[in-house]
């Protein structure tokens, strides 16, 4: 399958960084499930290297023709013929688009003729621009529409009534296998013992003012605070080098600057999407400050997160002694922190596209990819792809496949899943080389899952048992039909039965 991801950012890098969060959960599901996902990207961001992992097509924003007259009229206008072509090449299964519906050219009309499928990541957006006639009107264009946020706030997500969006919680980037332990952070950044690392950041750094707000707290934390070492981190789109030669700032100007999280004290950030998910993710004790943007509320989501308890909101008239309260402990900005559900929109979001972008059937593939989601979750995800790819190779029938499945997902089968579903292999394989056709093993395997769910897997290798002891599929299955037989007895005296006879 083919996934194409059209990413459209100016000043910042919400859209691609999210994209890329969903991306990476795409192709790990698809290594889990056995399937080949072919992942690429479109982006008018003027920081594609970001992403490193994916092939990234790279168009100019209309950013970069700000001040040069008219060009950027004519860029515009050749913008959707170039994307267009390009989509035509491509040919994907599906094409996903964040955030601003009608595309960066209004140029989405063109491009959903070239792709089977088409899926907006619906990020909340100010009222007066998700209330836009035009935004509406394109929501109806897309095959799905995914809300990287929990179904709690499904009010500030304002759609047209035929429109049914899938909620799948927040997308975050923030990985705490790949990221640092606080040990190697504070080593790495030569953090002394009695110091406090606070990281201060100020969005991608296409906001001219971002590099300033980030000077302004680093000098201040610096100036009040000796035993603070500030981490400037500038966004890869800040046109300033950064902050040198200023005692304990060390500026960083990477991508994935959450790998670095466990090991700060306190963030001081602006709210942008992104951001914000991955310090909260971390666990970071966090200050936030709004920034206006044409599209997202900042202010309305430090508001909603505050009267949660899980952060503060930045004084900028008094930062020394706010930060000073939180640093001495006199001052809790994340009481409730700890109680914030894990971020799992990624993922999520993941399964919804694999879901869409596959051409099996649709029930047996959304119980596949959710037993997988599940599996990746606990860290289990190795033992069911080889699960899957072993009964994919000895064709196991789908009744079985579907019945396990639906038991995988269950806190109080797992992890015995596995051994049941060796169960199943281990008799599925002693049956056909015992069975008269494969069909007859396959007819047994509907029934036991029918009549008896919850232990049908037992209960078909204790069947499997005494096949190879000499009875009949027939003679099993005639007893399962009879409705005056308690089958577990008859099951029970057939085996012991037949060990009396070997004795």
């Amino acid at each position: 399958m083919k996934i194409v991801f059209y990413a459209i950012n100016g000043i910042g890098l919400g859209h691609l960084s999210r994209c890329a969060a969903i991306a990476r959960q795409v192709r790990l599901l698809g290594e889990v499930i056995g399937e080949s996902v072919d992942i690429q990207f479109l982006t008018t961001s003027d920081a594609d290297w970001v992403v490193q992992d994916f092939p990234v097509f790279k168009f100019p924003s209309k950013s970069v023709f700000k001040g040069m007259g008219g060009a950027g009229k004519r860029y515009a206008s050749g913008a959707k013929l170039m994307l267009s072509n390009q989509l035509a090449w491509l040919r994907p299964d599906v094409l996903v688009v964040d955030t601003q519906s009608q595309g960066a050219f209004g140029e989405f009309h063109f491009l959903r003729d070239y792709a089977k499928k088409t899926v907006l990541i619906e990020r909340h957006k100010m009222a007066a621009e998700s209330m836009t006639s035009v935004h509406q009107a394109h929501l109806r264009l897309y095959d799905r529409v995914l809300v990287p946020d929990d179904d709690t706030h499904r009010e500030r997500y304002p759609v047209p009534p035929e429109i049914s969006p899938r909620f799948v919680g927040r997308v975050c980037g923030f990985d705490s296998n790949r990221a640092w332990s606080a040990i190697r952070v504070r080593e790495h950044f030569g953090v002394g013992e009695g110091q406090r690392l606070i990281y201060v950041a100020a969005g991608g750094g296409g906001d001219p003012a971002a590099v300033d707000e980030v000077r302004s707290l680093a000098g201040t934390l610096t100036r009040k605070f000796p035993s603070v070492v500030v981490l400037a981190a500038f966004g890869p789109l800040a046109g300033e080098p950064g902050i040198y030669g200023m005692d304990r700032v060390i500026t960083i100007r990477e991508a994935e600057v959450w790998r670095y999280f466990p090991g700060v004290d306190l963030a001081i950030s602006a709210a942008g999407y992104n951001s914000y998910e991955e310090l909260l993710e971390a666990g970071v004790p966090a200050l936030f400050f709004p920034q206006a943007r044409g599209l997202d509320d900042q202010d309305e989501r430090i508001s909603l997160g505050e009267g949660l308890g899980y952060h503060g909101r930045l004084d900028w008239h008094h930062v020394a002694e706010q930060v000073g309260g939180i640093l001495e402990g006199a001052e809790s900005i994340d009481a409730n922190l700890d109680d914030r559900l894990p971020a799992t929109g990624a993922l999520n979001a993941a399964a919804e596209l694999v879901n869409l972008a596959s051409s099996g059937d649709e029930s047996t593939t959304r119980l596949v990819v959710n037993a997988a989601c599940f599996a990746i979750r606990r860290n289990a995800g190795a033992g069911f792809g080889e699960w899957l790819r072993w009964q994919k190779r000895v064709n196991v029938p789908d009744v079985l496949t579907e019945r396990l499945l639906e038991l995988w997902p269950s806190p109080d089968v797992c992890p015995a899943w596995f051994s049941e579903a060796r169960a199943w292999g281990e008799s599925i394989s002693g049956l056909r080389r015992l069975a008269e056709s494969p069909v007859q093993v396959e007819a047994l395997a509907a029934r036991l899952c029918k009549r008896y769910a919850r232990d049908s897997a037992d209960l078909f290798h204790s069947s499997a048992e005494i096949v190879m002891g000499g009875a009949s599929i027939i003679e099993i299955m005639e007893a399962l039909d009879d409705p005056g037989l308690d089958f577990h007895d008859w099951l029970g005296n057939r085996k012991l039965n037949q060990e009396k006879d070997e004795l």
